[in-house]
């Protein structure tokens, strides 16, 4: 039966406590970890393929239930706390079943983003893969390799994050907040002119040698008040809360440029067809470099682009 969960004589023995009832699946020869509480079938592979959970369980959802006003409306909405652009440290917490506030924080606002899109927030099967997205190559971690154990009480001192791992979750909260691939690359350029090209490349704090500047934006007369607006947000520092802060000020909801400024970066960022145009006019707007070394910007923007 394709549609099992669509049999009355299945849903009228099944229940909330349906993990109570194991010969509804053992006959249909059903995978228990691929069934949603509300008796809907999990996607094979989700949006960052199969993980095994800290106990062998195998996840590609996590799924959670969310109260959101939509369009007016407050509703209830069942969506996956697996989505792209988290941490190797908030997939280790889903794994141990511990889930921090920043992975549901991402999720919320991933499956709010696909919902005001008219879509479902989980996976189905048929759209295109980003393989970025995945678990599965030495650009993120690979959550089964005994190279990067995931345990109980881990914290991200544990887990030693490359620059190739910084660069993804740079690349993958820009996509999130709906940067083109131009307009991510010419903001990625000027961060990896920014924070160097060494091990610290992409590291949200690094520090400027002799002088002020810190972060990936290399933050310097901006630095108090991103500090303010951490403590305004109740935010930790991170390479997530670095881009908020970035996109709140192009967005003029801090305010820290003048309105026509923010005006013409959110544009000119917006309508990029290169990703030199884009590294230009972030460079220009809201870097302010004392020295632009604007080939480099365009250089690594391009070579960003070319290579994903």
């Amino acid at each position: 039966m394709e549609n099992w969960y669509d049999d009355p004589k299945i849903m009228d023995e099944a229940s909330q406590e349906w993990f109570d009832k194991p010969q509804i699946v053992s006959e249909l020869q059903l995978d228990p970890d691929m069934i949603r509480q509300d008796l809907t079938m999990k996607s094979n592979q989700g949006f960052l393929g199969q993980i095994k959970d800290n106990k062998g369980r195998k996840m590609t959802e996590q799924s959670i239930d969310v109260d959101l006003d939509m369009f007016g409306e407050k509703t209830k909405v069942h969506m996956p706390l697996l989505v792209p652009g988290l941490t190797n440290e908030e997939i280790a917490s889903i794994k141990e079943d511990k889930p921090l506030d920043s992975a549901y924080k991402k999720a919320v606002e991933h499956g709010k983003k696909r919902l005001l899109k008219g879509k479902s927030p989980f996976f189905q099967e048929g759209e295109d893969i980003n393989e970025k997205y995945f678990f599965t190559d030495d650009r993120n971690i690979v959550l089964e390799s005994d190279e990067v154990p995931i345990v109980a009480n881990q914290t991200s001192k544990d887990v030693k994050e490359t620059p190739d791992m910084r660069l993804n979750r740079i690349n993958n909260y820009l996509e999130q907040k709906g940067y083109s691939k131009e307009a991510r690359a010419g903001i990625i350029g000027n961060i990896k002119q920014e924070s160097g090209a060494g091990e610290n490349s992409y590291n949200f704090n690094v520090q400027q040698e002799n002088g002020g500047g810190y972060g990936i934006f290399q933050l310097d007369f901006m630095k108090p008040y991103y500090k303010k607006y951490l403590e305004e947000k109740d935010k930790t520092d991170s390479i997530e809360s670095q881009i908020d802060y970035m996109d709140d000020v192009i967005n003029n909801r801090v305010n820290m440029l003048k309105p026509e400024d923010a005006k013409k970066l959110k544009k000119g960022l917006a309508n990029a067809k290169t990703p030199e145009e884009a590294a230009k006019i972030f460079m220009e707007i809201f870097e302010k470099p004392g020295k632009p070394h604007l080939k480099n910007r365009i250089d690594y923007a391009n070579e960003y682009y070319e290579s994903n």
